[in-house]
């Protein structure tokens, strides 16, 4: 079994699923900072828990990350938070 979320990574990914599962730089909400919720994000993927993916913006190409499973990711979120899954 991998080891459990840490509290941020939780919370965020939380916070992520009330907004669609998904996040970009431009998307108007994030955690501290444009750049620790990228952190944050990328730790996630590590993880299997976020998939990332350039779309196409008018003229310029952003990074998305969604949740791959939101079961997944609500399961991870309670075993972080102590409950039983």
């Amino acid at each position: 079994m991998s080891r459990k979320l840490g509290k941020t990574q939780a919370a965020f990914l939380e916070a992520m699923l009330q907004h669609y599962g998904s996040w970009h730089a431009n998307c108007g909400w994030y955690w501290g900072s444009s750049s620790a919720t990228r952190r944050l994000c990328e730790s996630l993927e590590k993880r299997g828990l976020l998939r990332s993916e350039d779309i196409k913006a008018r003229r310029d190409v952003i990074q998305l990350w969604r949740v791959i499973d939101q079961d997944a990711a609500r399961k991870e979120i309670a075993r972080a938070k102590g409950n039983p899954s």
